[in-house]
């Protein structure tokens, strides 16, 4: 059989008061007593006022008996469960690692255990004003309590400790029981799971954001690990302990030695510090600890000394980054991470993180790795073309690097873009690479060329753009090779293009390769000093003009002319003889 929630919450009631039990017993028993004596006697509504009325004190001892002794019995049993609940609650409390406290119903702390008392006394709080380690507003939770039939919950915090406090209001009393828990670590792993997400949504933007505008021309690994570093390392001047306050990047450059840089943030810039060699199979530092998989570890002030504990690090790192108090390390192909911490206990989720960093690291590794292979291919490639285009010609190949290191220098002194600058430096070389279709014997021909012959000769400039094709890479050496006879005042070839019009690459390569030729001893002309051809280029002879050259482009000649002259007598294999 089961009782409604009403019917329990009047019974609880009724038993709860000694007088409303007692009276509802003595009701019951006089009630059969009563009814008994209508029924069963013949006259028993006379016979019961008679008996009142002959013996009125015998007859209110006999009723009042049956009130008073179940009410002796129930008040004695209620004090006997009060005194065994307090001894209970005066036992449980002390072997409770949680706070207990009982408030009265007004809010007045009447009761709390041995663990309260620690934690009042750590917070500096007078044990005489317990009251003050609950929630500012717990008057205020208690109006509702009694109308909750759950504990309700409330957290706190005093200095760096939180507590979460649940109060209850029990069924039939009028006090209020508060169980509290410290969760400063619980809150503590939150934040630093809640940051840690945040830095790992950080690397994932990152890596989404390089990946998206990836280029192989562009791609600065130096850049990106500074720019992922930048974010993930403490600020000294907004302190964050949950951030490393510097990390050790290092890369395997021979096959048992890792190298790399101590890196940390300052409040303007990233510090990179000198580089540093491990052996790992000599040195056990405490980066050889990632080897096998994600490692952590924080000092253990119980087993060493914190000057004990710094003796794992290498001697550079010591002087560098400051109190070590933890580490996590990780390797990741040839990259291997060391992240260090100050005043925060290294947990599981921190070498997570830098495993993260490191995987990633080693993505940009492996991609400048490649594209290092790719452009050194790229790089040969173009260089034996453009050798192969001077092999009918009299140079020995060295004019080639001499007019990429004269392009390099005039379009630095224009202050154009560098990635002007970087492609002119490779592609200058191709200007002539159509020269490839033409034969030996009108190139080396030591007379003056017919129409017909000088005709073959310039088409060497469409056979260059067809040989270059359409490669973006190859976009500035094929406009070089189509346009580095046009001249400025429009009489040059193959198209007769003036000023504007011909693109600026080619407008450099046009005086930078005029200039590298008066220097050279050809078939129908000596070779020239620097100081003539200097003259050659700025006065002209009759067969060179100076209004054929852009007049920026000469102008940046003329400021860097002796860096010319050092070019060509660094480049030049034979000295040639000059007049």
């Amino acid at each position: 059989m089961t009782t409604t929630p009403r019917a329990t919450a009047i019974t609880d009631k009724i038993l709860g008061r000694p007088i409303l039990g007692a009276l509802l017993v003595c009701t019951l028993i006089n009630g059969v007593s009563l009814l008994s004596t209508l029924l069963l006697a013949t006259n028993g509504l006379s016979y019961w006022l008679n008996h009142w009325q002959t013996a009125p004190l015998l007859t209110l001892i006999g009723t009042s008996t049956t009130f008073l002794i179940p009410w002796a019995i129930m008040r004695r049993g209620r004090r006997a469960l009060f005194r065994r609940e307090g001894e209970l609650l005066a036992a449980f409390p002390e072997m409770n690692p949680d706070l207990v406290l009982k408030l009265s119903a007004a809010g007045k702390v009447d009761y709390f255990n041995n663990t309260t008392s620690a934690y009042l006394e750590k917070l500096a709080i007078p044990s005489s004003q317990p009251e003050l380690i609950l929630p500012a507003n717990y008057l205020d939770l208690l109006t509702d309590l009694s109308e909750r039939s759950a504990p309700l919950v409330a957290e706190t915090r005093h200095q760096d400790i939180s507590i979460e406090f649940a109060m209850r209001c029990l069924p039939g009393c009028q006090q209020v029981f508060v169980a509290g828990r410290d969760v400063s670590r619980q809150r503590r792993l939150e934040r630093d799971l809640t940051e840690t997400n945040a830095q790992l949504q950080l690397l994932t933007d990152f890596l989404d954001r390089t990946l998206a505008k990836y280029s192989p021309q562009d791609f600065n690994l130096q850049f990106y690990h500074k720019e992922i570093l930048s974010n993930l390392l403490q600020n000294p001047a907004q302190p964050e302990p949950h951030k490393p306050q510097a990390i050790f990047l290092t890369s395997r450059n021979l096959p048992d030695n890792f190298s790399g840089h101590l890196y940390r943030r300052e409040p303007d810039e990233l510090w990179q510090g000198p580089l540093i060699d491990i052996n790992p199979q000599t040195q056990d530092h405490a980066i050889t600890k990632g080897m096998q998989g994600a490692y952590w570890q924080n000092w253990d002030e119980g087993n060493e000394t914190l000057l004990d504990f710094q003796q794992q690090f290498h001697p550079e790192i010591r002087r560098h980054a400051d109190v070590i108090h933890g580490f996590a390390t990780y390797r990741s192909a040839d990259i291997a991470l060391i992240a260090f911490y100050r005043d925060h206990h290294v947990e599981k989720q921190d070498a997570m993180l830098l495993k993260s960093l490191a995987v990633v690291a080693a993505a940009l590794h492996r991609i400048a790795k490649e594209n290092r292979r790719a452009e050194d291919a790229f790089f040969y490639t173009i260089d034996a073309l453009a050798r192969a285009s001077e092999a009918n010609d009299e140079d020995t190949g060295d004019h080639i690097k001499r007019l990429n290191e004269y392009s390099k220098l005039l379009a630095e002194e224009m202050e154009l873009e560098q990635d002007f600058i970087n492609q002119i430096h490779y592609s200058a070389q191709m200007h002539d690479v159509g020269k490839i279709h033409v034969h030996p014997e009108v190139l080396k021909k030591p007379g003056k060329l017919t129409d017909a012959e000088f005709d073959l000769i310039k088409q060497h400039t469409f056979y260059g753009v067809k040989i270059l094709g359409d490669s973006p890479h190859l976009q500035m050496a094929a406009e070089i090779a189509l346009c580095h006879h046009e001249y400025y005042n429009g009489k040059g070839y193959p198209r007769g293009l003036k000023g504007e019009e011909i693109p600026l690459s080619a407008r450099i390569v046009n005086l930078v390769d005029v200039y590298d030729a008066l220097r050279q001893k050809r078939v129908y002309k000596p070779a020239f000093c620097h100081e003539r051809s200097l003259q050659i280029i700025t006065q002209g002879d009759g067969r060179t003009e100076p209004d054929q050259f852009d007049p920026r482009v000469r102008a940046a000649f003329l400021a860097r002319e002796q860096e010319m002259a050092d070019i060509f007598a660094r480049l030049s294999a034979t000295g040639p003889e000059e007049t």
